[in-house]
């Protein structure tokens, strides 16, 4: 089989126009250059590469409707060299992944692509793990109501469950007990993965109070996280780590509309200082001052977080396991 390369001209042709008006016979002659020619895909994609990454706006912004393209009236042979290390970088770099369009454009498009690699017999994991990680989240550029209160729902949810799971982890520390145990076990994997999506959420906000709560639960997270493995490696920690991100998302989190808040009167003490210590009893009695109850979440809620709980997960106390 003869390898004929895409000519460059062509390439600059089908991503010339103003962004989102590509030349759309040019892409066709691409697509029908490419059958039956799959080899050349590879120089195809380090030429969308450099306009993607160093091209302007418009004609980065194309080459992704180019990309797209591909993906959606590809073959087999094309598709498998599409799927490869070198898209993956591109797409993952920050000339995409910071830029709200090209971003979002990934985000609103990927499931497509990954569906028409299935549809072909030829669906890499490698793909599908990249869609989880990078392709999942997109910027949002104006909350409505229902949006924001949606987001306060289940940030919220994440604070109760990182508490109670912190809760846990105290104990175990002051028993000596250790996280092996199985409810420790349990619940880990489920506070990882709020450290993960909110850290891949908030560069996504524009709105500065949602995008502060956001990093106050994802720093409570991996706090959090921090304790458990400090444990599990029988290394010191500071747990007052814990309490001080837990009163920063109980400062930060927004307060449902229409509810005052009455602060309390409470006795004046001295200012602790590094080192004074604390009794079990008044350890645990702060932590239970600063929780709140998580908020009724409804029958059929929108998962921003993409948190869904699987089906028949054991239920462990109060616990909310997504």
């Amino acid at each position: 089989m003869d390898f004929h390369p895409i000519p460059e001209q062509l390439i600059k042709k089908a991503i010339s126009g103003q962004q989102g008006s590509p030349d759309w016979s040019a892409i066709l002659n691409i697509i029908s250059k490419l059958e039956g020619n799959a080899s050349a895909m590879n120089l195809l994609l380090e030429s969308m590469a450099r306009y993607i990454q160093k091209g302007p706006n418009s004609a980065k912004y194309n080459t992704l409707m180019l990309l797209d393209a591909l993906f959606k009236n590809g073959k087999k042979p094309q598709l498998s060299k599409l799927q490869c290390d070198f898209l993956y970088q591109t797409l993952s770099d920050s000339s995409v992944s910071d830029d709200p369009k090209l971003q979002n454009f990934v985000h609103e498009n990927v499931s497509e692509w990954v569906k028409a690699c299935a549809t072909n017999d030829c669906l890499d994991d490698k793909f599908v793990q990249w869609q989880k990680t990078n392709g999942s989240y997109r910027f949002i550029e104006g909350l409505t109501s229902d949006m924001r209160a949606k987001f306060i729902e289940q940030f919220d949810t994440c604070a109760e469950m990182i508490t109670i799971f912190s809760q846990f982890l105290i104990s175990a520390y002051l028993d000596k007990t250790g996280v092996s145990t199985p409810v420790i076990k349990e619940i880990l994997p489920n506070i990882r993965e709020i450290e993960l999506r909110t850290e891949k959420l908030l560069p996504t906000f524009k709105d500065f109070q949602m995008k502060s709560y956001c990093s106050a639960i994802y720093n409570f997270a991996s706090v959090t996280v921090e304790f458990h493995d400090a444990m599990k490696k029988e290394k010191s920690f500071d747990i007052s780590r814990v309490i001080k991100a837990l009163k920063n998302v109980q400062k930060i989190a927004p307060q449902p509309q229409g509810v005052e808040v009455v602060p309390e009167v409470q006795e004046k003490k001295p200012l602790r200082t590094a080192g004074d210590d604390i009794t079990d009893e008044e350890f645990f009695i702060e932590l239970h001052k600063l929780k709140k109850p998580v908020a009724v979440v409804s029958n059929d809620p929108v998962d921003l977080l993409g948190l869904s709980a699987p089906a028949a997960q054991p239920k462990v106390d109060n616990l909310l396991l997504f």
